[in-house]
């Protein structure tokens, strides 16, 4: 009798294993998906962050020409988007990154940990460079000091005597390099 309630127990214990792996399996491909799913949106969201940068990049590639005299006009539609709205925001689309910093620890394979503190790094590094991005816009644009005007005439296209004020200013020429 003894040792068919031992064999029993072992049994029990053995199930109760499998149930609790299985269980630890559950979440963690649960937790893979939605990391997968943050990774789909982080990858979406920065294509579109990399798009706004390089439309402002060439804007103020053609605002310098401008200014240098190398072009007579900008298309207006081009160039007051930049001037008017320069922030970007960086939004966080890694809600289990984010919200659940210890949601890694249940993730069995060490790669795919080592691969998403990677990624995490990653993903503040780029946070950090828009945020710098952002304030030094901002410092050259609401500073009282270099405060420029942004008030343009109603027309499809921008002279360089409408940008004077910019085109006239070292900083915003250097900055624009």
């Amino acid at each position: 009798e003894i040792v068919l309630v031992v064999i029993g127990i072992l049994i029990a214990l053995n199930i109760n294993n499998w149930n609790e792996g299985r269980k630890l399996a559950k979440v963690e491909t649960a937790l893979l998906k939605q990391l997968l799913e943050d990774a789909v949106a982080d990858s979406a969201h920065f294509a579109s962050r990399k798009s706004l940068f390089n439309g402002q990049i060439k804007t103020m590639v053609n605002f310098r020409a401008l200014c240098e005299g190398r072009l007579d006009t900008i298309e207006a539609e081009r160039i007051l988007p930049v001037i008017e709205s320069p922030f970007l925001l960086i939004l966080s689309h890694s809600d289990v990154m984010n919200n659940s910093p210890d949601a890694i620890n249940g993730i069995s394979d060490p790669d795919l940990k080592n691969g998403l503190r990677q990624y995490k790094l990653m993903y503040e590094y780029v946070a950090l460079g828009t945020e710098l991005v952002n304030n030094s816009l901002q410092a050259n644009t609401t500073d009282p000091v270099i405060e420029l005007s942004y008030t343009f005439p109603d027309q499809d296209s921008i002279s360089v005597a409408d940008l004077h004020i910019w085109c006239d200013d070292e900083d915003v020429i250097g900055y624009s390099t």
